[in-house]
């Protein structure tokens, strides 16, 4: 059993380092701040604004001693000739990079890569959602059989889809909106996984209905570890469901309230479905020991759960997430929540 980082105050997840090669460099780093949407379309290239067209970018840069970028180069852009390298070197001022990565690897001064996207919002006549909420999304076997059928000696790639929302929750009328590699071999092996998504809880119903921009990264599944400790870990996560601070209440311990304990907390270690709820739970920490404040911290945890797909276009299906659960009685209102990301 792997020791939980740190106990905080309600809820945290622990934080874990980003994928990082063989040669050094950390690619999709997780970030302090990573700017919105809209903040990233104020570089929109005005060719491409004027055609209608999205773009895609994958930057190399340099870690600064403050999380800010520097010497940032493009190393792909889709399509090319419309700006959008030039866009992005201008975007990559805006992100900040987290200090560490989980193992305590400084990335002030490290080699980083990571994507950027545009998207022309006014494209479409339906309204764009972003990060949606998912109870459904392909499974890391339905990636496997994505990959396995591209042709062979083919390189990762990420294909970008725009997509109606139907009313059902289902994806429909799906468009390939970027491709890096460009080549259509991707958005042909990515088609069959547009049908393992569904969306739940939708926004009010409004005229002209909704899109989703939704990414696939296609590449070669990892091989199981060596060392069965070594697990994939969820850094920052998307909280989609979490307990009311009467549900957390509800099970605050009885034998802690006998003995007029009024706080207590737990340290959970705890694996990701496919929906993105947390199962498996096990108690790692408690305190203080012998009131069931681990008990209630796994009763709290089964109405929890994040977006099970990321923003980079993986399933997260089978993760791990270290958590630590704060229960306070004499705090109207105390329960679980998740820790506020803070913007520098």
């Amino acid at each position: 059993m792997r020791r939980i980082l740190s106990l905080v105050l309600f809820l945290t997840a622990g934080a874990a380092g980003a994928a990082r090669a063989d040669d050094g460099v950390i690619r999709d780093p997780q970030w302090r701040y990573w700017p919105s949407q809209d903040d990233l379309n104020r570089d929109f290239p005005q060719k491409a604004n004027e055609k209608n067209i999205p773009g895609h970018v994958r930057v190399r840069c340099v870690g600064g001693p403050d999380g800010h970028l520097q010497n940032c180069v493009v190393l792909e852009e889709t399509p090319v000739d419309f700006g959008f390298g030039e866009a992005a070197l201008k975007s990559a001022a805006q992100p900040v990079l987290a200090p560490k990565t989980s193992d305590g690897r400084p990335t002030a001064g490290a080699t980083v890569e990571f994507v950027l996207d545009y998207y022309y919002e006014n494209r479409y006549a339906r309204t764009m959602i972003y990060g949606p909420r998912w109870d459904a999304t392909p499974t890391h076997e339905d990636m496997a059989k994505a990959w396995a059928s591209l042709p062979p000696n083919t390189p990762p790639g990420r294909v970008v889809f725009s997509c109606d929302i139907e009313t059902d929750g289902h994806l429909g009328h799906c468009l390939a909106v970027s491709s890096i590699p460009a080549d259509t071999h991707y958005e042909a092996a990515a088609q069959p996984l547009l049908a393992k998504f569904h969306v739940t809880e939708l926004p009010p119903p409004i005229p002209g209905g909704y899109r989703v921009a939704l990414p696939v990264r296609l590449r070669q599944p990892d091989p199981p570890p060596a060392d069965p400790n070594q697990v994939q870990m969820i850094a920052n996560p998307r909280w989609v469901h979490t307990p009311t601070p009467q549900q957390s209440m509800q099970y605050y311990p009885a034998k802690a309230a006998a003995a007029g304990v009024d706080q207590g907390k737990a340290g959970l270690e705890c694996q990701v479905n496919t929906a993105g709820m947390l199962t498996n739970c096990e108690v790692v920490a408690e305190e203080p020991k012998g009131l069931d404040f681990g008990a209630a911290a796994l009763n709290v945890s089964k109405l929890m759960g994040v977006g099970p797909w990321t923003s980079d276009g993986q399933p997260v299906e089978g993760a791990y997430i270290d958590l630590a659960v704060t229960l306070q009685r004499e705090v109207k209102g105390a329960g679980a929540s998740a820790q506020d990301k803070k913007r520098p």
